[in-house]
C-alpha cells in the first residue's frame, strides 16, 4: 500500500469542507463522501497489490 498511496493527495476544499481526491497520476481531482470512501480506495489498491505479487 505504500506504494500506491503516495500518488494520491487528500485535502478539504475550505468553503464547503468536501473531502477531495488528487490523483496525481491522472491529474484528476474528485469528491469523496468522507472517510470510508478513502479507505475502501486504499483497500482496492492492497488487494490490488495482493493479487499482482500472486
Amino acid at each position: 500500500m505504500q506504494k500506491g498511496s503516495w500518488l494520491f493527495i487528500y485535502g478539504l476544499k475550505l468553503s464547503d469542507n468536501v473531502l477531495f481526491l488528487y490523483d496525481h497520476e491522472f491529474g484528476d481531482l474528485q469528491p469523496l463522501s468522507g472517510i470510508e470512501a478513502v479507505l475502501n480506495q486504499w483497500w482496492e489498491i492492497e488487494l490490488a497489490d495482493a493479487a499482482e505479487q500472486a
